[in-house]
């Protein structure tokens, strides 16, 4: 889960956009879906503001 975990967060930081769309273009909709995306993006704005 931790390596699954960093590859969602430098997929973030490293968008040029905060696009669903976008992030799962990148990663894959055959591996993950978008609840997975919006699950992952919420953790990452959440560590990002803590």
């Amino acid at each position: 889960m931790k390596i699954i975990r960093r590859i969602f967060l430098n997929i973030f930081r490293e968008a040029e956009t905060d696009s669903i769309e976008d992030a799962l273009e990148e990663l894959g909709e055959e591996e993950y879906s978008e609840d997975d995306i919006r699950l992952m993006r919420v953790k990452f704005f959440s560590d990002l503001g803590n």
